[in-house]
């Protein structure tokens, strides 16, 4: 992690680094960051510009693969054409499909700018949902994130036989596990908002925070993408003591939602939410 560190502040233009120390945790939490010094409210810790994002934004990605594999992006806007989902989802299912694929790339790319950032990314599969076995999944039965998992699988299997497998036939860099755990990096790394206009894609250092709640924990920190600089900004919203983790907000997530998306839960969640269907009044079914 020092030579990884080192080539952020040096060749990326990172800010900040010496402020942090990014190192394992354990109970469930993975890898995470804290602070490597005392920390004052409203410091501005990390700094992380363009330079540092783009390479493994989707943007970047859908540049390259329009420019270099027409046949690829055309199959894919044709699939998503064809799916049947709103117009929001579309941007999204080609924006994450076009990403999983340029990771892929861009890992057997040995003069790949991004090379350095995502060798150290975690290679295993994880602890989603969408990697569940049958047991596992059971203990799902009577909850909504079943469904959503069910359909989450269903798509990514569609993607991946419908527009995947066809194009990079025998190429088993492209084969359907590591296409899976490429598409999952996504669901629990990468950063975007299309309403506060933040560009989709995984954002070196930043995807090391852990997530919490903003009430739940002394070393809650903010991170905005600045638009005039194009730069991603981490800011301590307390003073922090050295040695103490840092955490941001992944957003207001009920457990279901940060079950499937990042695999954990978030004890006393205030922003929890329980679906129930029943009957009401005149028998029509409803939701509450």
């Amino acid at each position: 992690m020092k030579q990884f560190f080192e080539h952020c502040s040096r060749n990326l233009g990172i800010r900040g680094l010496p402020a942090i120390n990014v190192r394992p945790y354990k109970q469930g939490l993975g890898w995470g960051v804290e602070a490597a010094r005392d920390l004052k409210a409203g410091e501005l810790i990390l700094s992380i510009p363009k330079k540092a994002w783009r390479p493994t934004s989707a943007a970047e990605a859908w540049e390259t693969i329009d420019s270099e594999e027409k046949e690829l992006s055309q199959r894919l806007i044709n699939f998503a054409k064809n799916k049947n989902m709103n117009l929001m989802e579309k941007p999204v299912l080609v924006g994450s499909t076009v990403l999983s694929l340029h990771v892929l790339r861009e890992l057997k790319n040995k003069s790949s700018k991004s090379k350095d950032y995502l060798s150290v990314i975690p290679k295993e599969l994880g602890s989603l949902p969408l990697f569940w076995n049958n047991d596992q999944m059971a203990r799902l039965q009577n909850s909504p994130v079943r469904r959503k998992v069910e359909e989450q699988r269903n798509l990514l299997l569609d993607i991946y036989s419908e527009v995947v497998e066809p194009h990079f036939k025998e190429d088993p860099n492209f084969g359907a596990a590591n296409f899976a755990w490429s598409y999952s990096l996504l669901l629990s790394r990468a950063v975007s908002s299309f309403k506060d206009q933040i560009p989709f894609g995984l954002v070196p250092v930043l995807d090391f925070f852990n997530h919490c709640t903003p009430s739940s924990y002394a070393g809650y920190c903010m991170f905005e993408f600045n638009h005039e600089d194009e730069s991603y900004h981490v800011v301590s919203t307390v003073d922090v003591a050295k040695g103490q983790q840092l955490f941001i907000s992944y957003g207001k997530l009920c457990n279901g939602d940060l079950l499937r998306k990042y695999g954990f839960c978030v004890p006393h969640n205030p922003y929890n939410t329980v679906s129930v269907d029943g009957i009401v009044g005149t028998g029509i079914p409803a939701k509450f």
